[in-house]
């Protein structure tokens, strides 16, 4: 699922042009993924007496039709020989795009966000489930719209890619391409020899865990709309609600309990569930190293939270580690629910709700962020050089459990982190040159481009995005793909070596 080669450049002169028809094909084969949902969220509207959703889902559906079958109409005789990786490049990114404009039509259609920055933002905001929203009373939009919004990060959660690849028919040459330009992480796992049927066995366990999820909320206070909604949410680690107050409404630990494993199992790589589930081999989960830094990490930041919110006495006892591991959880595997306002908690607190939202989770889960593996990789490579430094003769190697660490992968890894640092100062001085607090300004960028959507300040639990101006909602809309692509998906496009011929 998931290469070791991605990041590498090793750009060679080619005259081989660009095969427009194969991502044209792309395009429209990835908008009829979203047309079953845009019927279910149809027939939700037309069972909810006063759903004011009929009208606007009915033409994005006749849009999302009419657009996708002329994409693959134009991209029928596609060269299937001719396909590389800047094809698969640009059918990604591109794409991601156009799902997010089609996205936004059922907000702008039925006025329940008047912009098209607004509704673009919450759009891209849904498809990489960075869960950040722009809208002030989410009780004031009809459920069918809703049920809709809940849809498009559970469809980015796995990657509408991974859906497509599933479900359409197509060689192993093209499925490869476009999969492992959406996939994140820095190493390689083989699953099955074809993609096709691994795809197919990532999204049984991703349905799965969502049914699961479902029915354990529902046996709870939710309604079986509420339940759904969620379980979306929580799995895809989304984060959108159907209320205001996010899971926090429901003011019952038996969900916040629920969300919190299923939060957890989500951010850790679905690789090992595969491996876990599929071929029996539950041992993988814990012998992984990123897996034990990742649990050992929550595990930590939650209990150092839970000393300080007992101590500086904004909660009690029990009741500030509970409070405490559920927002870490919550934050940490970018889902970002909350039942209370974390940014109230003190400025120790926020930096902890920084940090943790800076890592995330684990590389090839539903969780965005810098992910654990580069965070590890980092950290043992700056002990490596502090070791040269006293030893100048020393041979050492880095190894993240069983496997050897390249220097290749250390190279991928610090170009990321390098590009990841730049974008969050880049966005910050263009979000506190609107005005915004420092704190603010930097929570908001690391929020969008880690897929978090949790942030401080105004952009906090109880505010949001919408006082923004136009300008930084699409560069933050730009942000939150970047970071669900692992930015050089996106980045690629603007090198001048990608349109050589």
């Amino acid at each position: 699922m998931l290469r070791d080669d991605f990041f590498v450049d090793d750009y060679r002169p080619t005259r081989r042009l660009l095969n427009f028809r194969f991502v044209l094909r792309t395009m429209g084969e990835l908008c009829m993924v979203l047309f079953p949902f845009l019927i279910i969220a149809l027939l939700i509207s037309l069972y909810y007496p006063h759903d004011t959703g009929t009208k606007p889902l009915a033409i994005t559906a006749g849009v999302d039709a009419a657009v996708g079958l002329l994409l693959i109409f134009i991209g029928r005789d596609r060269d299937r020989s001719n396909i590389g990786s800047r094809e698969g490049v640009m059918a990604v990114t591109i794409s991601w795009f156009l799902v997010s404009i089609i996205g936004m039509l059922p907000y702008l259609f039925g006025g329940f966000i008047s912009s098209v920055s607004g509704a673009f933002f919450e759009a891209m905001a849904g498809f990489t489930t960075t869960g950040g929203t722009v809208l002030e009373e989410v009780e004031q939009v009809p459920r069918s719209i809703l049920f809709w919004r809940a849809s498009t990060q559970w469809l980015g959660g796995l990657g509408i890619i991974a859906f497509l690849v599933a479900f359409v028919p197509m060689s192993g040459q093209r499925a490869t391409t476009i999969f492992n330009n959406e996939a994140t992480g820095v190493v390689h796992q083989k699953f099955d020899p074809h993609i096709g049927t691994m795809a197919k066995w990532l999204i049984v366990i991703y349905m799965s865990f969502t049914i699961l999820c479902t029915l354990l909320f529902w046996a709870g206070p939710m309604t079986l709309y509420d339940a759904v909604c969620h379980a979306f949410a929580c799995v895809s680690t989304g984060g959108f609600s159907t209320h205001s107050q996010s899971l926090g409404y429901f003011d019952s630990r038996y969900v916040e309990l629920v969300a919190m494993i299923f939060m957890t199992i989500s951010a850790i790589k679905f690789a090992l569930i595969y491996f876990a589930i599929v071929r029996r081999q539950p041992s993988r989960l814990l012998e992984d190293s990123e897996t034990r830094w990742y649990l050992s990490l929550l595990l930590i930041v939650s209990l150092i939270g839970g000393v300080w919110l007992w101590y500086s006495g904004y909660h009690r006892g029990g009741q500030a580690v509970f409070k405490s591991f559920f927002t870490i959880v919550s934050l940490g595997t970018s889902t970002s629910f909350f039942s209370g306002d974390y940014s109230e908690w003190g400025s120790f607190f926020g930096l902890l709700v920084l940090a943790t939202i800076f890592v995330a989770g684990c590389s090839g889960s539903t969780s965005g962020g810098l992910k654990v593996v580069r965070f590890v990789v980092l950290a043992k490579n700056l002990s490596k050089e502090l070791l040269r430094r006293v030893h100048p003769n020393v041979v050492t190697t880095i190894r993240m459990g069983n496997m050897l660490i390249t220097d290749k992968v250390i190279v991928q890894v610090t170009s990321f982190f390098f590009a990841y640092t730049s974008l969050i100062i880049l966005a910050t001085a263009m979000v506190s040159a609107e005005g915004y607090a420092l704190t603010d300004s930097i929570s908001c960028a690391i929020s969008c481009i880690s897929n978090s959507g949790a942030a401080l300040g105004v952009f906090g639990p109880h505010g949001g995005f919408s006082s923004l101006s136009g300008v930084s909602k699409i560069f933050l809309s730009l942000l939150m793909v970047m970071g669900r692509l692992e930015i050089f998906t996106v980045l690629s496009l603007f090198h001048p070596s990608y349109w050589r011929s």
